[in-house]
């Protein structure tokens, strides 16, 4: 880029990965592309440079979220537990009316962009934000969600993907989870070269289940649902088999979240 044309910002500290740099200056491109970082201890007499007070950080990414639910904010119930957790969604996530859904998702797209929120891994079961995020300056990322334990049929969900593709939306597919899907779909989804975003191991009892014990446990017997996972080793070791990605000597820490 032509060095006239860049914008040239500055501040008391930049973080960078490597950590805090003082008396840097940053410039962009007209298109915003960071093209050079570069130090000076006479930085308030640099000509054509913006200073800003504090510390400027790049843009933070949400890894892993649902905009589709935004509307479910404030409506479901703490310390329930996981399968409270999953029936109270179950109770409320038809409350509330299409317009109300996608003025949510608006909301806080727009409250995250303003609160430095520039890239985001957003989950899908329908195209309803799809038209949000075209014209959205967040990136996102649309992970195309498969789940149903008695599930046979996606062409649904198929058909959520194929939109997002004809509208040149990033995207790919993914298990809701390891144990919202049989183990021949989640394996299928789950051996495509594509990012994932599972969940995995939030709670006691997700393990219960895959021992054969627990409330979510009970649940499926009640309605009748068999799995074809439980008992599966939760070691790396193990978990290989259903993710071919995982290399049987990596290691990797499970983080529950929960609050006691």
């Amino acid at each position: 880029p032509h060095m006239s044309r860049l914008r040239k910002i500055s501040s008391h500290y930049v973080w960078t990965p490597q950590g805090f740099l003082s008396s840097a200056i940053l410039s962009f491109a007209p298109d915003g592309t960071l093209v050079e970082i570069e130090t000076s201890e006479q930085v308030d007499s640099c000509e054509g440079v913006e200073f800003f007070s504090g510390v400027l950080i790049p843009g933070f990414v949400n890894a892993h979220c649902h905009s589709e639910l935004s509307y479910l904010r404030g409506k479901i119930e703490r310390r329930r537990g996981f399968a409270g957790f999953a029936d109270s969604i179950a109770r409320v996530r038809h409350e509330a009316t299409p317009e109300e859904r996608l003025a949510s998702a608006a909301y806080w797209n727009a409250k995250m962009y303003q609160e430095g929120i520039t890239a985001v891994g957003d989950i899908c079961n329908g195209a309803s934000t799809f038209p949000l995020k075209q014209k959205s300056p967040v990136y996102y990322h649309n992970f195309i969600e498969y789940f149903g334990l008695q599930a046979t049929d996606f062409s649904r969900t198929d058909a959520v993907a194929a939109e997002a593709a004809r509208l040149g939306l990033p995207h790919s597919a993914t298990p809701h989870s390891t144990y919202s899907l049989q183990d021949k779909p989640f394996r299928e989804i789950a051996h495509r070269d594509n990012p994932l975003s599972i969940h995995f191991m939030e709670s006691p009892g997700e393990q219960e289940l895959f021992e054969g014990r627990g409330r979510l446990h009970a649940r499926n017997l009640e309605s009748g649902v068999g799995i074809d996972f439980a008992g599966y080793d939760l070691r790396p070791a193990g978990l290989s088999h259903r993710f071919p990605r995982i290399k049987t000597s990596c290691s990797f820490t499970i983080r529950l979240s929960m609050k006691r």
